[in-house]
């Protein structure tokens, strides 16, 4: 599976999209920021936009930000 997963729909379709979040929460996927609600250019139709991020991803993630935190403060103390 991929690390980040970008879900798009748009109002017409408001319960496909809601359709496509839960399957992708239940594959082991948390939400990644806020919902993105665009309106296209000259038209009507609205696009929803949501980020999704892989479980096992995120918590790598902040793994690594942890470790890069406390090699930034050993360095500092050096």
């Amino acid at each position: 599976m991929k690390p980040y997963m970008l879900i798009t729909g748009n109002l017409n379709g408001i319960d496909e999209f809601e359709d496509k979040i839960s399957s992708a929460l239940d594959d082991g996927y948390d939400i990644c920021n806020n919902l993105v609600v665009k309106e296209e250019n000259g038209s009507t139709n609205v696009i929803l936009l949501q980020a999704m991020i892989l479980e096992e991803f995120e918590e790598e993630e902040e793994d690594e930000l942890e470790f890069e935190e406390e090699s930034e403060l050993d360095e500092a103390q050096i």
